[in-house]
């Protein structure tokens, strides 16, 4: 009995319990291993490519947390600076909270407030130098 063989098909040979082993022709097998030398050298530039956005990201988020860190800073250095130049009643400016969270606020009243701390003669703001 004569089986004819052809080259350009895979060929696999079995026994009673499976499958041994499958043979492919040589342009198939160079065509497959070339495809797998580009899948991985895609694979090892993706892997690049992830790490340098981490370390992107890690950078963005130090960068993030000290400048966050440093408005802080500003804001603790010019509530202290300014504290003394208002006078502040904590109890009323509370209940001022809680009436206009009770009851709304009015954008045109809270606009003629601030236009009239503006025009007040009562706040002068002092400019300094650092030298």
């Amino acid at each position: 009995m004569s089986t004819s063989i052809h080259l350009t098909l895979p060929l696999q040979l079995t026994d009673a319990s499976g499958a041994i082993g499958t043979f492919l022709p040589e342009a198939k097998l160079r065509e497959l291993l070339a495809e797998r030398d580009s899948l991985r050298l895609a694979l090892h530039e993706a892997r690049q490519e992830l790490e340098q956005l981490r370390q992107h990201a890690e950078e963005s988020q130090r960068l993030v947390n000290a400048l966050k860190a440093e408005r802080d800073d500003y804001e603790r250095a010019l509530t202290a600076a300014v504290r003394n130049q208002f006078d502040f009643d904590e109890g009323r400016a509370l209940a001022l909270v809680a009436e206009a969270e009770r009851s709304g606020v009015d954008a045109a009243e809270v606009l003629r407030q601030v236009e009239a701390i503006c025009e007040s003669d009562s706040l002068s703001v002092v400019v300094g130098t650092q030298g």
